[in-house]
């Protein structure tokens, strides 16, 4: 009976929004007006809706304040919320090129770099971090190629500097990328 009881509510309320709408001209009052708008100085004059970047950056924020607790699930829900709400805000998808890397999601992580930097090729730590994740998956070449592309865009930073050291001690280098695609463009060239 409690459902009949709301439901007589909101139809009661739906009834009142309707008589308020045929009393002022057909427009409807502040309080039932659509999600997101509001009376303002002018009771009939929506307030702007939130933009997508806007919304991108409050959701970024959320993910931001989970990825510093650890939760990192979280995190990469609401970098996603944030890519979703402006999927040109590359720093969402650096944000949860972090957060995959901390779940070990490694391919994801390097898919959220790249695409991040197709939109700002000027970031460094994006770069930084297409590094990390390929430094995990132990592909030391790619490692150091992206950790160069970093220090070339900020040459001062000793965190990128110091990735960069561990890389190469592992074995990584550019010339070994950059040889190893040449004999893979050469073995596709070959097979056609």
């Amino acid at each position: 009976k409690t459902s009949d009881i709301t439901m007589a509510g909101e139809e009661a309320l739906d009834l009142q929004g309707l008589m308020g709408m045929l009393s002022m001209g057909g427009k409807a009052s502040e309080a039932q007006s659509p999600a997101g708008y509001a009376a303002e100085s002018h009771p009939h004059q929506p307030t702007r809706r939130k933009g997508g970047r806007e919304r991108s950056e409050e959701y970024r924020a959320k993910g931001n304040e989970l990825y510093k607790l650890g939760a990192f699930e979280g995190a990469v829900d609401y970098y996603t919320r944030a890519i979703n709400a402006d999927p040109r805000n590359e720093k969402a998808y650096g944000n949860r090129c972090a957060a995959n890397t901390a779940l070990k999601r490694f391919a994801e992580a390097l898919n959220d770099a790249d695409y991040g930097i197709s939109i700002n090729p000027e970031w460094a730590k994006l770069h930084s971090r297409k590094a990390v994740a390929h430094f995990y998956r132990k592909e030391y070449d790619e490692s150091v190629v992206s950790y160069e592309r970093a220090l070339g865009l900020d040459a001062g930073n000793a965190e990128y500097a110091r990735g960069l050291e561990q890389a190469r001690k592992l074995g990584g280098s550019a010339e070994a990328l950059r040889r190893r695609k040449e004999a893979q463009r050469r073995m596709g060239t070959a097979a056609k």
